[in-house]
């Protein structure tokens, strides 16, 4: 392989490369499996947190509605949910030729 330019650095360097890429490739996958169980914990928290201000702090502000109810009101306006807007965001490209001048 020296005929080649191929030194024993070079194709020591080489073969740890690949032996590099070889450890990376199943990556992907494992981060998408990774972000699923994410996701399910996620929800799982949201869940009980819904259930906690549901079943014991929105009876415990109801109990503020006769002394307070500006605060009540003020409550029950925080607790609705929104859903932000969403945009999307378009980009155009004009691409010319290299020969092409305007």
């Amino acid at each position: 392989m020296a005929n080649y330019g191929i030194t024993p650095l070079i194709l020591t360097d080489f073969i740890s490369a690949i032996d590099n890429f070889e450890g990376l490739v199943p990556q992907p996958r494992t981060k998408r499996s990774e972000k699923k169980t994410d996701t399910a914990n996620l929800n799982a928290a949201v869940s009980q947190v819904k259930k906690f201000l549901n079943n014991r702090i929105d009876k415990l502000a109801v109990v503020f509605k006769d002394a307070n109810p500006d605060f009540v009101k003020n409550y029950d306006n925080v607790r609705i949910v929104v859903d932000p807007r969403t945009d999307h965001t378009k980009i155009g490209v004009f691409v010319t030729d290299k020969e092409v001048t305007r």
